[in-house]
C-alpha cells in the first residue's frame, strides 16, 4: 500500500479548507447548544461519560476538563479530526486521486456531521475518534502482526469515545474485506483482489476489548450503565408494529432519498452523484463485471446499507441523526463510484461543487438557527425573571424558587430551521427540564432564581389549569410557596405529577 494520498499536500489543504468553510459560522461565533449549559457547571462529567459506555470520552474529559463548554476550540479539534480522518480513509478506500478528492468532499461536508459539530461537549472527542477509526483502517491493510494490534487498539479507543464508531469502522472493514467489487473497485497499487478477513477480525477484536475494558472500569468505579441502551426500542415494534414500521420506513427513505429534514430541501443536490454512483454499481453488477462472483460482489455495499439502517430499525426510527455516522461514508463511497464513468468529467465536477455549496448553506442555516434560538431564550428568560421578581421578591426575599409549567416552542418562520436539536429552546427541551433551565439561567447571571421541579406543587392541577399562559397577565403567580411560570399547558409527565397528592 502506497502513501501517495497521505502525502498529497493539495488533498490535505482541500480537506481542511472544506471543513472550515462548512463549519465557518460555528467556528467564528459562539452559540450555546443543548448540554453545554450542564457541562459549564456540573462536576464529574467524566463519570457521566463512563456511565454512558464512553470511557474514552470520559478519559479525554478527565484529562481536559475545561474544554467541553468552550466556543471555538472544541469545534476546531472536531474539524481537524474530520479533515485528517477523511484523508486517511481516502488513502485506503479511494481508487485514485480524483476519487480521493471527491471522497474527502462528500465525507466532511455531510449534513449528518453537523448534528455532532453542534455539541461542543462531544464534538472534539469524536474528531479524535474519527482519526482513530481512520488509523485503524490504515494499520489493518498492512500485513504484519504489530499493525493488526495497533488497528485493534485504535478501534477500541474510537468505540470507547462514541459507540457509533463501531458501525463506522465495521463499514470500512466491509469494504476492505472484499476489494474489487462492482461498487468500489480495487486500487491500482493493490494485489489481486481477494477475500481478506483481517479487517473484520480487527472489528471483532476491537469491540471485544472495548466491552471488557468498559465493564472492568464500571465495576471498579461502581458506575451503573445509563442512556445508550434506551435507544434500543424493540418494545415499540411489539406494542405498535404499524406505527414503528411507518416511522422507520419514513426515516430511512428520508436519509437515502434526501428528503430528511436535515437536508433542508437540498437533498437532491447533495445526493445526486451518490445516486449516479449507485446506478453505476448496479449496472456493473448486472453485467457481471469485476473479478468476484456475482452473488458476492455487492456484499460490501449491502453490509454498509445494513449498518446504516440498523440503528434506525432498532430504535423504531427515533435514533438521533448524530448516531448515524456511517451515512457520510456511504454517501462518499457511492459518490466516488460515479467517477467510474469515463465521460462527462465537467458535469460531474459541477455536481460535486454544487453539493459542497448546498452542504455549506445547510450548515450555515442550522448554526444560524441555533444562534437565534439562544438569543430568543435569553430574551424570554429576562422577561420572565422580571415578572418573577415582581411577584415573588417581596414574599420570598433573596432567593426565589420557580417552577416552569409547559413548554415555549420557538417561532419557526423566517430563517429558523428547527431540525432535531438545532433551534430547540432550553424552555422546551425534554418537556421543560428544570435542571437545564436552571443552568441556562445561571449562565445568564440569574443566580437568585432557583428553578425547581414540578413535584414541589403536587396536587395543584386545578390551580394550574385556571392560570392563563405566558405572556398573559397572571401567567406568573405564587402557588404553594413557589412562583409558577405557565409557558403552556402542562406536559404529559408534568400533569401526572400535578395530579398526585403531596
Amino acid at each position: 500500500m502506497q502513501w501517495q494520498e497521505r502525502r498529497d499536500e493539495r488533498l490535505w489543504i482541500f480537506a481542511v479548507l472544506t471543513t472550515f468553510v462548512v463549519y465557518g459560522l460555528e467556528l467564528t461565533s459562539f452559540s450555546l447548544s443543548i448540554d453545554e449549559e450542564v457541562h459549564s457547571f456540573k462536576e464529574g462529567i467524566w463519570e457521566i461519560w463512563i456511565s454512558q459506555g464512553r470511557w474514552g470520552m470520559g478519559l479525554l474529559t478527565w484529562l481536559f476538563p475545561e474544554i467541553s463548554a468552550l466556543p471555538y476550540f472544541p469545534t476546531l479539534i472536531f474539524c481537524l479530526g474530520l479533515a485528517a480522518g477523511s484523508v486517511l480513509l481516502a488513502s485506503v478506500l479511494a481508487p485514485g486521486r480524483s476519487e480521493a478528492f471527491a471522497f474527502v468532499g462528500f465525507f466532511v461536508s455531510s449534513p449528518i456531521w453537523l448534528h455532532i459539530g453542534e455539541f461542543n461537549t462531544l464534538s472534539w472527542g469524536i474528531g479524535i475518534a474519527v482519526i482513530a477509526t481512520a488509523g485503524a483502517a490504515v494499520f489493518v491493510v498492512r500485513r504484519d502482526t504489530a499493525s493488526f494490534v495497533l488497528a485493534c487498539l485504535c478501534a477500541t479507543l474510537a468505540i470507547a469515545v462514541y459507540q457509533a464508531m463501531l458501525i463506522l469502522y465495521f463499514a470500512v472493514a466491509a469494504i476492505l474485506t472484499l476489494r474489487g467489487g462492482t461498487f468500489w473497485p480495487a486500487r491500482p497499487d493493490e494485489d489481486e483482489p481477494r477475500l481478506n478477513l483481517r479487517p473484520m477480525l480487527s472489528v471483532a477484536a476491537g469491540f471485544a476489548l472495548y466491552q471488557v475494558s468498559q465493564a472492568l472500569l464500571q465495576k471498579i468505579l461502581a458506575i451503573e450503565s445509563t442512556y445508550v441502551g434506551g435507544w434500543v426500542r424493540w418494545q415499540l415494534w411489539q406494542s405498535d408494529f404499524d406505527r414503528a414500521f411507518g416511522r422507520t420506513l419514513d426515516r430511512l427513505a428520508g436519509l437515502f432519498l434526501g428528503s430528511d429534514a436535515t437536508f433542508l430541501g437540498a437533498g437532491a443536490v447533495i445526493l445526486l452523484l451518490p445516486w449516479v454512483g449507485l446506478a453505476v454499481g448496479l449496472w456493473r453488477w448486472i453485467r457481471g463485471e469485476g473479478p468476484n462472483p456475482r452473488w458476492l460482489a455487492p456484499l460490501p455495499f449491502l453490509l454498509i446499507v445494513g449498518a446504516a439502517a440498523g440503528p434506525v430499525v432498532m430504535s423504531a426510527g427515533e435514533i438521533p441523526l448524530r448516531a448515524l455516522i456511517v451515512l457520510p461514508l456511504l454517501y462518499a463511497m457511492l459518490g466516488i463510484n460515479a467517477w467510474q464513468i469515463s465521460k462527462g468529467k465537467g458535469p460531474r465536477w459541477l455536481a460535486f461543487g454544487a453539493a459542497l455549496c448546498a452542504a455549506t448553506w445547510i450548515s450555515t442555516s442550522l448554526f444560524y438557527t441555533d444562534q437565534l434560538a439562544r438569543q430568543r431564550d435569553a430574551i424570554l428568560a429576562q422577561r420572565v425573571v422580571s415578572h418573577v421578581e415582581a411577584v415573588g421578591r417581596e414574599t420570598f426575599g433573596r432567593r426565589i424558587k420557580v417552577v416552569f409549567i409547559g413548554i415555549r416552542s420557538p417561532d419557526t418562520r423566517g430563517p429558523v430551521k428547527n431540525v432535531e436539536a438545532f433551534g430547540r429552546s432550553f424552555f422546551e427541551h425534554e418537556g421543560g427540564n428544570p435542571t437545564r433551565i436552571f443552568f441556562f439561567m445561571r449562565l445568564l447571571g440569574m443566580t437568585d432564581v432557583i428553578v425547581t421541579s414540578v413535584q414541589s406543587i403536587q396536587g395543584e392541577i386545578e390551580t394550574i389549569r385556571k392560570m392563563p399562559t405566558w405572556p398573559a397577565p397572571g401567567a406568573v403567580a405564587v402557588v404553594n410557596e413557589v412562583v409558577v411560570v405557565k409557558l403552556g399547558p402542562p406536559t404529559f409527565s408534568q400533569e401526572g405529577f400535578l395530579k398526585e397528592q403531596p
